[in-house]
């Protein structure tokens, strides 16, 4: 089997798991969550096997609390599912920049415990939709976390002035940031470990300057859609730094044989990762291009062009999947690009220099940016340029200043901090903007694959991982991949088990069994928990998503398109295809009438 066959296949396994359908929800059942318990006091260790902790910080009080939480994996795992749990609990409908806005960082208890779960999750309300935001990032920080004896942290409240935290083994201090206030994170990671040790997270120029897609960079690794940077910023949140020595208890046999299951798909890592998605989903004509203008991109813009500037591979804490790149830039040395990233510098913005991509991507990095929203606002931009929209004349080698001045609002930067869909309201481009509540959608085209429409209207909205369709719809013959039948279905299958697996914090990359992940849990709480209940679980927390959002005043039922990608056709294997409003607004009304039912 081919590295990236294989890889599709991880995506993708879920599609074969029925549905079924066990009542129709009420209204006031369809979002009946079951109550966290907090205790203050952490009594019997021989009567509790497992007790999730979170380090409650409030920045206006400069003082921070640990919290157990009690009997929460059972009914969210961690991670997404608890971070939404949390959020609801705590300030659904809280104004992003504001102090009663919670971020919540959070792994899971198998963090440490299985090889390749080593993801960190980030949940709040965005400063670019006004709505639940979730983002996930790899490396070691979610690690240290544990080790520094905390499975999660919630951040409240505005300090005064510019800070960073440090977590040291339960203890938490406060330090001035005033000295890394406008650094690039990469500078700030060097300087926090060199002093500290341990794994740190921080924020760039774009989310102090409330960027609404900053983001928030654990090191190599980005949690980038949403805008969490932004909510760390408007906190005066520089950075927090973890270490610890407490001890993580493991299942040997199961991480074992986990271990060798990983090993076995491990090729497609050294053929080139995710770039080895660009060629296959170019050539079925789902490649957004130009703006979203066609669907192909005539250039070969995939990993052998990348090779000469990766110095090194790295990988994530605990994984034998070695698919990160180091690549030198005339910036520095940083994370090589991504099939995303490669994609929203290179297709999408029409041009294919491969060194505009790495630098970008170095620039997106260091200074804190959502690298999917920035290259959609810059090829927003250009197409604004090309029209007459804004007195500009574009050149693809500008995208490096406008990262530049994005990050720092300056200039026509300042307009583009904003969003596409915000900054098309204020000159009359709002139709070229591909986006869902300001969220711009990522490298899959809905029109070639009709299944990553209902991924793309998911809370968090215009996320291609809440429901990876690709996978399956790449096995499909053209005239189905276009068509929307049977995707409602698969849709909410995919999304169903990747909540219960995002909240476990295992790596998109990795197949993790509901009976291997059911058994790992089981292991921890001395009492089992089966496929059957992790299907519960996932359905529990696209529920609570949606309630999140519903609490706000957005209903799923008025969620608006993008007018390109309804009105708009491109050449699909020699066929014209755009999806028209009727057909989303039946698609849309089908697709919750099934969630309802789940």
């Amino acid at each position: 089997m081919c590295p990236v066959q294989a890889l599709f296949d991880v995506f993708s396994r879920a599609a074969i798991v029925n549905p079924q359908r066990l009542f129709q929800a009420s209204i006031e059942s369809r979002f009946a969550f079951p109550p966290l318990s907090y205790l203050k006091i952490f009594k019997d260790d021989s009567e509790i096997i497992f007790m999730f902790r979170m380090l409650d910080v409030d920045l206006s009080e400069r003082r921070a609390e640990e919290i157990e939480i009690d009997d929460c994996i059972r009914d969210w795992i961690g991670g997404r599912g608890l971070g939404a749990a949390l959020l609801k609990e705590a300030c659904p409908e809280a104004e992003p920049f504001s102090e009663k806005n919670s971020v919540f960082i959070l792994t899971s208890p198998l963090v440490g415990v299985l090889p390749s779960v080593n993801r960190i999750w980030v949940v709040t309300i965005s400063p670019l939709t006004d709505a639940y935001t979730c983002s996930s990032a790899g490396g070691y920080f979610a690690y240290y976390l544990r080790k520094a004896g905390f499975e999660a942290v919630r951040v409240r409240g505005r300090s005064d002035k510019p800070v960073y935290i440090e977590i040291n083994d339960g203890k938490t201090k406060f330090h001035s940031a005033a000295k890394l206030w406008g650094l690039g994170t990469y500078s700030v990671t060097e300087w926090l470990k060199g002093r500290h040790g341990g794994g740190a997270l921080s924020i760039g120029p774009a989310g102090e300057n409330l960027v609404r897609y900053a983001c928030i960079q654990f090191g190599l690794h980005t949690a980038g859609r949403g805008g969490h940077g932004a909510v760390l910023g408007w906190k005066r949140l520089k950075a927090i730094v973890v270490k610890g020595e407490r001890k993580i208890r493991k299942d040997d046999k199961i991480s074992q044989e986990m271990l060798e299951d990983i090993k076995k798909t491990a090729e497609w890592a050294e053929a080139g990762g995710t770039l080895s998605f660009t060629p296959v989903v170019n050539a079925a004509h789902a490649y957004p291009t130009d703006n979203w203008r066609r669907s192909h991109f005539e250039y070969d813009l995939d990993f052998p062009a990348f090779k000469r500037f990766i110095q090194s591979r790295h990988t994530c804490y605990n994984c034998p999947l070695r698919c990160g790149k180091i690549v030198k830039t005339g910036f520095g040395t940083g994370d090589g690009p991504e099939y995303e990233i490669v994609w929203a510098f290179g297709a999408n913005c029409n041009q294919a220099d491969p060194r505009l991509v790495v630098e970008a991507n170095y620039l997106c990095d260091d200074l804190g940016l959502d690298a999917i929203n920035t290259g959609s606002a810059i090829a927003w931009f250009k197409e604004c340029c090309e029209k007459g929209l804004v007195k500009y004349k574009y050149k693809p080698e500008d995208m490096i200043e406008l990262i530049q001045k994005i990050a720092r609002r300056e200039g026509i930067g300042n307009l583009l901090a904003e969003g596409t869909r915000t900054a098309g309201k204020k000159i009359g481009a709002e139709a070229l903007s591909v986006d869902i509540r300001g969220m711009n959608l990522p490298a899959y085209d809905p029109r070639a694959l009709r299944g990553m429409v209902f991924s793309y209207i998911l809370p968090r909205y215009g996320c291609h991982l809440k429901a990876w369709t690709t996978g399956e719809e790449l096995k499909m013959r053209p005239e189905e991949r276009i068509s929307a039948e049977g995707k409602a279905e698969l849709a909410l299958r995919l999304a169903i088990k990747r909540a219960w697996f995002d909240s476990t914090c295992c790596c998109s990359f990795v197949e993790l069994t509901p009976e291997r992940a059911g058994k790992a849990l089981s292991s921890l709480l001395n009492a089992e928990i089966n496929a059957e209940e992790l299907k519960a679980i996932g359905k529990r927390i696209l529920k609570t998503e949606m309630a999140i959002n519903e609490s706000r005043g957005i209903s799923p039922e008025d969620i608006i398109f993008p007018h390109r990608l309804l009105e708009e056709a491109v050449e699909v294997k020699g066929m014209k295809v755009e999806i028209g409003r009727t057909s989303f607004e039946e698609m849309k009304r089908e697709f919750h009438r099934l969630i309802r039912w789940m």
